[in-house]
């Protein structure tokens, strides 16, 4: 399901055109925060059971041809920034909802009804999504390992590692090389097999 931002065709017969600005979309209906500054205040739209925090903003800065220049302000880029993560954190953290799922800074619509199209389209990844993450929190973790003792513990123990070695110790010095190579690219493929069950293990420790 994508979550990028999206290009949006203009109206050039608006005096002041708006795009609609996703921050979230949730299955709860969400408690809207109207203080906020830097955007126009964000309310919900309701599509069938699904509920997306939205607001309107000015096309001068979140149209395609546009937001190219914008982002290059890094004082524009940081307070419209911070805005989409406070609205969002203010949505998640509201009583009744039990879970959201967030898109990425910037991704805009023509209008609703281009709005309601997405949320058609993707309506049943975002319901299996919205599901999944009912009632769970989001966790940072960070795993730490010694690269040099797991490389060496392969080279030592693993068999496929110790029978390429075998055959370079009997090989022609051109063959030898190639044999080498192939080892090294072996080794990186086992760190790398090895670290993936690792870290699948301990995700399962964590759940």
């Amino acid at each position: 399901m994508p979550s990028g931002r999206k290009k949006i065709a203009m109206n050039n017969k608006a005096k002041d055109p708006k795009l609609l600005y996703l921050y979230c979309v949730t299955s709860d209906k969400p408690d809207v925060n109207k203080t906020a500054e830097g955007i126009d205040n964000p309310f919900h739209i309701n599509f069938n059971d699904l509920y997306a925090v939205v607001s309107y903003v000015s096309s001068d800065d979140f149209s395609h041809e546009h937001f190219e220049k914008k982002i290059l302000d890094l004082a524009w880029l940081e307070k419209k920034a911070l805005f989409h993560n406070k609205i969002i954190n203010s949505i998640m953290n509201g009583n009744n909802i039990s879970a959201l799922v967030p898109f990425k800074f910037a991704t805009v619509f023509f209008d609703e009804e281009s709005l309601n199209s997405f949320l058609n389209k993707y309506y049943d990844a975002l319901k299996t999504n919205l599901d999944f993450l009912k009632n769970k929190e989001e966790w940072g973790a960070k795993i730490y390992y010694d690269k040099n003792l797991l490389k060496n513990d392969l080279l030592e123990n693993d068999p496929e590692i110790k029978e390429i070695e075998i055959k370079i110790n009997v090989s022609t010095p051109g063959k030898a090389f190639f044999m080498k190579k192939k080892k090294l690219e072996l080794l990186e493929n086992l760190l790398h097999e090895n670290l993936l069950s690792s870290f699948k293990c301990n995700l399962k420790l964590i759940y």
